[in-house]
């Protein structure tokens, strides 16, 4: 089953980042909010602000 519609979002995080193992590994942390919005053809959808949490791993070359 499909269902059509127009969605967006938007957000904004803050965290912290540290390199470790010899300046090689980026490791960070961060907290926010995002608002999302959309809205299915047939009348369903969502309109918010929700939590964000995120966690990135890198390793630098």
């Amino acid at each position: 089953m499909a269902a059509r519609g127009a969605a967006w979002s938007a957000g904004l995080t803050a965290g912290y980042g540290w390199l470790v193992r010899d300046r090689r590994v980026l490791v960070r942390v961060g907290a926010g909010v995002q608002y999302w919005g959309f809205t299915l053809d047939e009348g369903a959808g969502i309109d918010g602000l929700y939590p964000d949490v995120d966690l990135v791993v890198g390793y630098r070359f």
